[in-house]
């Protein structure tokens, strides 16, 4: 976690530096590269018994920071820079542009070395501004898809409303009330986990189970006496697994719901999700109710869930908990890499 957690904010500093410095006119880049040479300069008087013949590195080094913070052409002015003042302040006789033979060499080097640098680091940077640009444009569309969908969730809930206070039977209204419960449901997941965020890829694992808890708490256990409790270890998750333990979670919760808890039965819902020593992520969906119908059950629900978690080379096990039932999804966080 420590690793991922310097990972996302060396990430964070590096795209704020591609908008802030693409937002800077010329003049304040190459200001800030002429700074950077004079660092350079400095650092070569400081450390001229350090570096002794070493002529170039100290200006090297600032072509390569011009390159990698400020792109934009900088680093091609910096070379420059660098190589004039590099010949005019510290090569014999001072303050001339005379040279010998072997500083004719080492200027050559250096020029070649850091024209390679600066060319190599900066089309690396202008290739990850056109990255971003493109993740902010996917982000775009992203919202505006989101945004549709939410819509389009909602006017089939209120449709589904309606046929429902028109319903004769009461048999249709449990049905279309299973509907509404169900889109609900649905909504809120897709809410939860294509929701564009600035938080990059992945699901929290612990915002997962905590969005969970409150969707399947709203849609399905208003009017039951019947808690949702829910705990996570924290692990980012694909947006991929997250989907299909979001879904499967949402099967057993209403499996447990209808089946688990007859004639209004109080009682609890559990929904554990771990990751055990050996990188297998362990989801558990456990109740009190009256317990597992022997044998395991089957069904269309459990089908889904099935064909879900085999993509993530997941499997599905049902046992006793005494009282109770306990259903728990295991699959493999390496294959996810």
């Amino acid at each position: 976690m420590g690793d991922d957690s310097v990972k996302d904010h060396m990430r964070d500093a590096f795209r704020f530096l591609l908008r802030w410095t693409h937002a800077r006119s010329g003049v304040v880049i190459y200001g800030l590269a002429t700074g950077i040479v004079a660092i350079a300069t400095a650092a070569r008087l400081v450390l001229e018994p350090v570096i002794g013949s070493y002529l170039f590195l100290a200006f090297l080094a600032a072509v390569v920071a011009c390159a990698v913070l400020l792109g934009r052409g900088s680093s091609l002015y910096a070379l420059l820079l660098g190589a004039f003042l590099a010949v005019f302040l510290f090569i014999e006789p001072s303050y001339s542009l005379t040279m010998t033979q072997a500083d004719t060499v080492a200027l050559f080097f250096y020029l070649t070395v850091g024209l390679v640098s600066a060319a190599a680091i900066e089309g690396l940077r202008a290739l990850a501004h056109d990255l971003q640009a493109a993740e902010l444009h996917q982000d775009v569309l992203a919202r505006e898809m989101h945004h549709r969908t939410r819509n389009n969730l909602q006017l089939l809930i209120a449709a589904t409303g309606m046929y429902h206070s028109r319903a004769k039977s009461e048999e249709t209204k449990r049905i279309l009330e299973a509907v509404s419960n169900r889109i609900a449901s649905f909504g809120l997941l897709q809410e939860l986990l294509y929701a564009p965020t600035s938080s990059g890829c992945g699901v929290e694992a612990t915002d997962l189970v905590d969005g969970l808890r409150h969707a399947l708490s709203t849609s399905l256990l208003l009017h039951r006496p019947i808690t949702l409790s829910g705990s996570a270890t924290p692990v980012r998750l694909p947006r991929s697994m997250a989907a299909a333990i979001a879904i499967a979670v949402n099967e057993l919760v209403t499996n447990a719901v209808k089946y688990a808890f007859p004639d209004q039965r109080p009682g609890t819902i559990q929904i554990q999700l771990r990751v055990q020593p050996n990188q297998v992520l362990t989801v558990t969906v456990q109740d009190d109710g009256v317990g597992c119908p022997l044998p395991t059950p089957t069904g269309t629900g459990l089908s889904l869930i099935s064909a879900l978690l085999k993509p993530h080379q997941g499997r599905i096990d049902h046992e006793d908990a005494a009282p109770g039932c306990r259903a728990t999804l295991r699959m493999p966080l390496r294959a996810q890499a």
